[in-house]
């Protein structure tokens, strides 16, 4: 669960951004649009820059304002001219997804340039906006405003990290061969096919609320670790959403248009959401649409006449993510949980060649491989779910457990890199455990070689930390097979059926 302080300090980013664009909005004239893309990009903003450093939190401040005026134009425009709008919304968003493939600067502009495209999706209830140019530069000043006090309530009140070392990859992704397109692109494709056709679907069903279709369609869609995660994804923003629009159906009825008594409603759902969201998706979903449905009705459109529109409209765009991610260029689950793994082993290696420095060195092996052990954790919700509906009818191990055997490497991992005195692990034991590590390495990559073998009787000490790494490299060979050797001289895969 995400620390008390941790939601605390988002909210305080969030309230204060809204002050300022609230403030704007009064004294310029300005269309309610710009506070509620206010709170939409400081809430997001809040939790994704939550351990950036000061260079990530200025490249915000530089990428924001520019993309949050061409969201807004496009937004202007789709009234208009809904195809071209749509196509380019569809275009700017796949554009965002593919950018991630570049260096890690690049790819945190990328992220940090999706929020107002998502923004714009919201600000439908609160009615048409201006046209005019003017409003577009308000849009860019009101967005640069709210980066900045976001860095500036991080930097006041820190958050504290997971300590020294380098940060969980967000999105590292099978990279294919040369003859296949970038995980990248295929799930840029993916993104921007999904969304333009939710759009279109939206328009032709609710001409006025297609809004609801395609943000769903962005949220189980893009970002997505593969087909099991966007199906994961997908029922569990439908479930999530069904409760949230069925509990703001039931509460709207205390509050009139226009009420603000509604606003301090809307901001506990949100820090509620924010601080249950790590414990499951579904309660960020079920708060995050009670708040919308409550914005809806703020704006005089009660969310209990449009119950049936809304989750139609969900079920819809969560249908058509999935679809997304399951039709076109696909990619595994397990695929990436394949890459992933690997990368943890081979951060791992390091710590086997002896004395390694001081630990609480930033850029210390065992720091990396800590970053890639966290790496890990966004895949295990939709792995969790499918083990739990197939151990019956499927003995054996299943995928989700090469997570619990890495984990089970950090406790010795860190053992290792900060030895007992006079219980120095030999030579010879650290040779045998990471030839372990490289066989259970090729076996993860479908290639022919050595396998595993247990480490000699000799070698193993009850509770030292290189035998249990090995045991724990053990479980991960059960689960990934080595390539066996085929009468031609060929080599096949020998591992079972994996989930999507």
């Amino acid at each position: 669960m995400e620390s008390p302080r941790a939601t605390t300090v988002a909210m305080v980013s969030v309230l204060a951004a809204y002050g300022s664009a609230l403030l704007l909005q009064r004294t310029a004239h300005l269309h309610a649009d710009i506070v509620v893309a206010t709170v939409v990009i400081a809430l997001t903003l809040a939790r994704t820059q939550r351990d950036a450093d000061p260079l990530d939190r200025a490249l915000a401040c530089l990428v924001l304002p520019p993309v949050a005026m061409l969201a807004a134009e496009i937004g202007a425009l789709i009234p208009r001219h809904p195809a071209v709008g749509g196509t380019l919304f569809a275009l700017a968003m796949a554009t965002t997804v593919d950018l991630r493939r570049f260096a890690s600067r690049i790819a945190v502009a990328a992220n940090v340039a999706a929020l107002p495209l998502v923004a714009s999706l919201v600000l439908p209830a609160v009615g048409t906006r201006p046209t005019d140019h003017t409003h577009t530069l308000w849009v860019g000043l009101s967005t640069l405003v709210t980066a900045v006090w976001v860095g500036a309530v991080h930097l006041a009140i820190p958050i504290p990290g997971p300590g020294p070392g380098p940060k969980p990859r967000r999105n590292g992704t099978p990279t294919g061969t040369r003859r296949r397109l970038p995980a990248s692109t295929r799930m840029a494709l993916q993104t921007g096919l999904a969304l333009g056709a939710a759009f279109a679907l939206g328009r032709l069903l609710w001409p006025t609320h297609w809004s609801w279709a395609v943000l769903t369609t962005y949220l189980v869609c893009a970002g997505t670790r593969g087909r099991g995660d966007a199906l994961h994804r997908g029922l569990v923003r439908t479930v999530g959403a069904a409760a949230g629009t069925a509990f703001a159906g039931v509460l709207g009825g205390a509050f009139a248009a226009h009420d603000a008594g509604a606003v301090p409603v809307m901001f506990a759902l949100l820090a509620l959401g924010s601080w249950l969201r790590t414990i499951d998706y579904a309660y960020w979903a079920a708060c995050v649409t009670a708040v919308l449905s409550l914005l809806y009705g703020y704006f005089g459109q009660p969310a209990g006449d449009l119950l049936v529109d809304r989750l139609a409209a969900i079920l819809l765009g969560a249908a058509l993510g999935v679809a997304g991610t399951w039709l076109i260029l696909p990619i595994r689950t397990v695929d990436i949980l394949r890459r992933r793994v690997a990368d943890a082993l081979a951060a791992l290696t390091p710590l086997l060649a002896g004395p390694t420095g001081a630990p609480s060195s930033t850029d210390h092996p065992v720091h990396r491989f800590d970053a890639a052990v966290a790496a890990l954790h966004p895949l295990e919700p939709a792995l969790r779910a499918h083990h739990r509906l197939v151990r019956r009818h499927r003995p054996g191990p299943h995928p989700v457990q090469a997570i619990d055997a890495v984990r089970a490497c950090v406790e010795p991992a860190h053992r290792l890199a900060e030895p007992a005195p006079g219980h120095t692990p030999t030579t010879e034991a650290r040779t045998a455990v990471a030839a372990n590590i490289g066989a259970v390495r090729r076996a993860i990559g479908r290639r022919p070689g050595t396998p595993y073998r247990p480490l000699p009787i000799t070698h193993r000490t009850p509770g030292s930390p290189l035998t249990d790494l090995d045991t724990a490299l053990a479980g991960l060979a059960t689960i990934f097979h080595p390539a066996a050797p085929e009468p031609g001289g060929e080599y096949r895969d020998r591992s079972g059926p994996a989930p999507g």
